[in-house]
């Protein structure tokens, strides 16, 4: 029976897909390192269109309005070309264009322009190098760091230098630990229980937030706001597993950038770039095993993270008389209890 798996890495080599989600244009090239905010790809999006009622705003007869046009139709046009201008004394009339584009004509009294399209840009997001481009579609990047799946993101992503805002792994974050200091910044937090304060740093310009848990009823505050929040343990109230917070603790400073976009093939995620050597990311690593640590999720014990020392062949009774898989965890405080697969994450 497998168990859940959750990768908690130091030092990894880590492989994602940067894709734009319309075919466009690649920029980047295979093997050049690259930037969070560098475009590695593009799209232009549909164009709009502009209709100026040019006879009702010069008062001129719609049938006259062709012979005062200075632009031919199909021209290119730039914001505040001269599209119409009538001379006269004592004063000349003219229109200019509001928008860059191109010049379609004249019809009915009414000019009409086609702006030019605005582009859809793919960053990189984090810091590392080009290994492989995808045909109109985007890049592969790589790079060493550190790797914190989470369990719930709010949809967005962005970057920023990790701050840790609570020295504990459960404490919550409080209005007082918002300020100008946390510009930029990546927040880690142990809680998140008040939904005024993703109001407040949005105006401290927080770039992110990761928490280990989260009140249930924040979570559609948490997707409304304009920056991406993960929450690395759960939902309820809970501290964040040990490793994870150590791992952030380790790393304060550094850049970080949250994804917390989630699928079927990929969980919200936390990549922080590093120098140094790496290994590959690991897999799955089928059934658990001896010595493996693992986060229990269910209480007593709920959150606490500790070591495999005996797996069980055959099913065991419960306290509530139901048969089960599970394994003997020993716990940091050195006990050991029995827990159910189904209660365990592995970390990897």
């Amino acid at each position: 029976m497998q168990t859940e798996m959750t990768i908690v890495q130091r030092m990894v080599q880590i492989r994602r897909e940067r894709l734009l989600p319309i075919a466009g244009e690649v920029i980047a090239i295979e093997g050049q390192e690259v930037s969070p905010v560098q475009v590695v790809a593009r799209t232009p999006r549909d164009s709009d269109y502009q209709i100026i009622p040019a006879s009702d705003q010069l008062q001129l007869d719609p049938a006259t309005l062709t012979e005062y046009l200075q632009v031919e139709p199909g021209a290119a046009i730039e914001t505040g070309t001269v599209l119409l201008e009538k001379r006269g004394f004592p004063r000349s009339k003219k229109l200019t264009s509001p928008v860059s584009g191109l010049f379609l004509g004249a019809r009915n009294g009414r000019l009409i322009l086609r702006q030019s399209p605005e582009w859809i840009e793919l960053r990189a997001m984090f810091r590392g190098r080009v290994v492989r481009i995808v045909a109109n579609r985007g890049v592969e990047l790589e790079a060493n760091g550190s790797l914190v799946e989470a369990v719930w993101g709010s949809g967005k992503e962005a970057y920023g230098n990790i701050k840790l805002a609570t020295r504990t792994a459960d404490a919550p974050l409080t209005s007082d630990m918002l300020s100008s200091e946390t510009s930029n910044q990546v927040l880690v937090v142990g809680h998140l229980n008040d939904a005024e304060l993703f109001a407040q740093a949005e105006k401290n310009d927080v770039r992110g937030i990761v928490a280990g848990s989260i009140r249930a009823d924040l979570l559609s505050a948490a997707e409304a706001a304009p920056f991406p929040v993960l929450v690395t343990d759960g939902v309820g109230k809970q501290r964040m597993a040990a490793p994870i917070f150590q791992l952030f603790l380790q790393a304060e400073k550094a850049e970080a950038t949250l994804f917390g976009q989630s699928s079927r093939k990929q969980r919200p995620e936390i990549i922080i770039p590093l120098s140094g050597t790496a290994p590959s990311a690991p897999r799955s690593t089928g059934p658990l095993a001896v010595g493996q640590h693992v986060r229990v999720l269910r209480s007593p014990h709920r959150n606490e993270v500790g070591e495999v020392v005996r797996l069980y062949e055959r099913a065991r009774t419960t306290a509530v008389l139901s048969p089960t898989h599970g394994a003997d965890i020993q716990l940091p405080d050195g006990n050991i209890t029995f827990v159910p697969l189904v209660n365990l994450d592995l970390l990897i």
